[in-house]
């Protein structure tokens, strides 16, 4: 089951940028904050079961480096706070847990994946007071390759993210992604093999390489005071291409996939 990885993709980054982000602090500095809360999302990619799931995220600077942890997935960024906050870059890792014991009947007979460690790099750029004193956008691509052997495979992520004030206890943030997949990715979470299609009965599909998803998603976050915040969310990802077409999408799954999450966060500076 991938649920976490959902969670890290989609329901951490935003809440993470916008935290991250005040008007009154010194250019690059950010906060330092730690969340916790719940979301709801598929239970696999490609499904149309939802499910509670507990979410967290926290972003820590020491020295010139920042440190971020989102759901099982952790950065090191740095290039943030050298830069005065116009680059962001640096390291990432994460443990993708695998699928198994999913409400799908069919996709559930399918045989399990294990879960497996993730590696790879993030490099962005942000560019500020565009509309107004208090905005950013930023442009950023990030890949991750599977070293556990699990998927065999990489992917590369292109983001778009738009913050902004909406009064001074209000940020607003809206966020458009899309991910490629190499074809060892998309084998490993979209094909069925003949071994699979004997124990499903789901079709023999085997899925090339390509972009799997895009994405959207809008923000809020409201601060309560200096310490206390609330950060809400809501996410859409369209399946494309081969994922769409996969038969663990078509048959009781959905190309439509929505998340939604709310957190309470804290800072700590």
């Amino acid at each position: 089951m991938r649920w976490m990885v959902l969670v890290v993709s989609c329901l951490m980054v935003v809440p993470t940028m916008v935290l991250a982000e005040d008007s009154k602090s010194e250019p690059g500095r950010g906060r330092d904050f730690v969340a916790l809360g719940l979301g709801a999302t598929p239970d696999y990619l490609g499904s149309n079961d939802y499910q509670l799931v507990p979410f967290g995220f926290a972003s820590y600077r020491v020295g010139d480096v920042r440190y971020t942890w989102q759901g099982l997935s952790f950065k090191a960024d740095f290039l943030e706070l050298r830069s005065g906050g116009n680059w962001v870059g640096g390291i990432s890792s994460g443990y993708v847990p695998g699928r198994h014991d999913v409400d799908n009947p069919l996709v559930d007979l399918l045989p399990d994946i294990a879960g497996t460690v993730e590696v790879g790099a993030f490099l962005g750029r942000r560019f500020r007071h565009l509309f107004n004193r208090s905005d950013s956008l930023s442009v950023s691509l990030g890949t991750m390759a599977d070293i556990g052997g699990v998927y065999s495979g990489y992917t590369l992520d292109l983001g778009l993210d738009y913050s902004t004030a909406l009064s001074k206890r209000v940020r607003a943030l809206v966020n458009l992604g899309a991910v490629y997949a190499s074809e060892g990715f998309m084998d490993t979470q979209f094909g069925v093999d003949e071994r699979g299609s004997v124990a499903s009965g789901l079709p023999v599909f085997a899925p090339d390489a390509g972009i799997h998803q895009v994405s959207a998603s809008a923000g809020l976050n409201m601060q309560l005071n200096h310490r206390w915040g609330v950060f809400g969310q809501v996410a859409y990802t369209r399946l494309t291409g081969d994922a769409r077409d996969s038969p663990v999408v078509r048959f009781g799954g959905d190309p439509d996939q929505w998340r939604v999450g709310l957190a309470l966060s804290y800072r700590l500076d």
